[in-house]
């Protein structure tokens, strides 16, 4: 019994080797941009800081969308 379960198990490595498809997948390489960097701001204290914080989000998700169209575009092409 066991000389048999030695001798599939050698066939079923044999066969299992001579499986190989011989096709490698190539991975696209992409040059993306870069990522919008988000800096740190200061706590508002102010109407007028409040006002410039939510200006500044609001830029830094419009580079954001910005960003996602630039990449589908690089990655399409």
């Amino acid at each position: 019994m066991k000389k048999l379960t030695l001798l599939l198990l050698i066939f079923s490595s044999l066969i299992m080797t001579g499986c190989l498809t011989g096709i490698e997948y190539v991975y696209p390489e992409y040059v993306l941009p870069d990522e919008p960097v988000r800096v740190q701001q200061s706590t508002p204290v102010t109407k007028m800081d409040y006002a410039l914080i939510f200006n500044y989000y609001n830029k830094l998700v419009y580079e954001w969308e910005q960003w996602a169209v630039d990449v589908k575009e690089t990655i399409q092409e």
